[in-house]
């Protein structure tokens, strides 16, 4: 991006109180403290912080120039004064779509919209170079700073987005524009922001009526309450699954360490062999192949692309250890639906020793918590050899399961070396659900692999059960 400070009082239809047009702004930071020289710099607010606050030190980190809602003075830099500085980020952003001649993909849905999005791009930049959203930048700041990152040599964008309630697909849409728009499936997350299941089908089907004449909506044939979701007048219905026939399908599945499927687009077919495990993958895959031949890719490029995807960490990250354990980290988030599928993966996965979960809370589930993790014990009884839970629900998912709760250990009393199943050959399938469980990763690599206990472990009451 390329503005002067009268550009985007112009876009944001803000004034500028300060300095001349003279200066070129190059980027957009929200942070003072990775602020690059050239940036402009949107000082957010929330519930326990000002941007405000940092205006100087954003300008003494280079800022070519700062928004502000309040009437400011005595900076060394243009100040475009707005109303609202969240609402003049999305303004911004969508001037820079606007001028953007790509194909422009968006992504939303329960579970599987970054390994769509991850798949989607490995396909795409076989070709040519483009843009996709990183890590959760996915929401209503991170998606206009994604798209602040644009540049002349890219050809398309590839952009996540996210939702707790109704109302922010929409507003996201507004703002990317997609051309073609992936809805991977619907289910329990964010209950608390949208009361229910139907209520999260509602919420993201926002994303298919945003779209305009010309446009295509991915729909998952298999789901539903996708396929269900309605398309405005002149917008192109192409369907993906694997249960029904579709326009992209897979048949002749097969999932271990890796995942392969013979894949069919418009009458053509090919092999597929994703390196990564699970059969949910399967419909990311078909998902982001639909999204590519609406372009015209190759299906054999698009198996290509499949194949050399790599996923993002802590997602169903595969993590050899060398004393011959194996931990499936998935420890990223996680909602009852991709709860499911990662108890299959590990169900799946083969395993001369034993398998261990370590599950900890879902949130946002509101009134269906109780019974949301309940269905993940019962499931989780019918996976694994051995259950480790944390948090307010541990003991739900425990009676669920089926197992009988034998001790309640710190985890520092975990993974002691001398513990019963230290020198066990096992595979541990571990997950995190809430901010509070933030070193699990580390615990779950201590315990098995004997390493030595951080010194900072976050410690919480474990139901251990096992059968050991």
């Amino acid at each position: 991006m390329k503005f002067t400070s009268t550009d985007i009082a112009n876009i944001v239809h803000g004034s500028l109180l300060l300095g001349t047009s003279n200066d070129v702004i190059t980027g957009v930071s929200t942070d003072s403290r990775t602020l690059q020289p050239g940036d402009l710099f949107v000082p957010l607010r929330g519930p326990n912080y000002d941007g405000h606050a940092y205006l100087r030190q954003a300008v003494e980190h280079g800022a070519a120039a700062c928004l502000s809602e309040e009437i400011v003075g005595g900076l060394a830099v243009p100040v475009i004064q707005v109303g609202d500085a969240l609402v003049a980020l999305g303004e911004l952003a969508g001037n820079i779509r606007s001028n953007f001649d790509g194909s422009v993909f968006a992504i939303t849905g329960t579970t599987g919209k970054t390994s769509t999005k991850e798949m989607l791009a490995s396909i795409l930049q076989r070709r040519t170079v483009g843009l996709k959203t990183e890590g959760n930048f996915n929401n209503l700041i991170g998606l206009p700073l994604t798209l602040a990152r644009l540049n002349n040599e890219d050809c398309w964008m590839v952009l996540e987005l996210g939702m707790s309630s109704f109302g922010e697909i929409a507003r996201l849409a507004r703002i990317a524009q997609p051309e073609i728009a992936i809805i991977t499936n619907v289910g329990a997350g964010h209950l608390s922001g949208v009361g229910n299941v139907a209520g999260v089908a509602r919420a993201k089907g926002e994303l298919f009526a945003s779209l305009t004449v010309g446009c295509s909506a991915i729909v998952n044939i298999d789901d539903s309450l996708v396929a269900a979701l309605p398309l405005p007048e002149g917008v192109r219905r192409v369907t993906f699954g694997i249960e029904q026939n579709a326009d992209v399908q897979a048949t002749d599945i097969s999932s271990g360490r890796e995942t392969s499927f013979t894949l069919h687009v418009a009458g053509v077919s090919t092999s597929v062999t994703l390196p990564l495990p699970g059969r949910h993958q399967i419909y990311n895959a078909l998902a982001a192949a639909a999204a590519a031949s609406i372009i015209d890719v190759d299906i054999e490029e698009i198996a290509a692309g499949l194949a050399q995807v790599q996923m993002a960490a802590q997602r169903l990250e595969v993590r050899e250890m060398e004393t011959g354990i194996t931990i499936l980290d998935d420890s990223y988030n996680a909602n009852p639906q991709s709860m499911r599928a990662a108890l299959t993966t590990l169900g799946d996965w083969p395993c001369s020793g034993r398998r261990i979960a370590v599950l900890a809370d879902m949130l946002e589930l509101g009134d269906a918590a109780q019974e949301c993790h309940r269905e993940i014990g019962e499931i989780a009884g019918e996976k694994v050899d051995c259950l480790i839970t944390m948090g307010q629900w541990a003991d739900t998912v425990v009676q669920a399961s089926g197992f009988s709760a034998s001790e309640a250990l710190s985890t520092h009393e975990a993974i002691a070396p001398n513990h019963s199943w230290g020198n066990r050959c096992c595979t541990i399938f571990f997950i995190r659900f809430t901010p509070n469980f933030r070193r699990c990763t580390f615990f779950a690599s201590s315990l098995f692999a004997l390493y030595t206990p951080p010194s900072q472990l976050w410690c919480c009451r474990l139901s251990l059960v096992h059968g050991l």
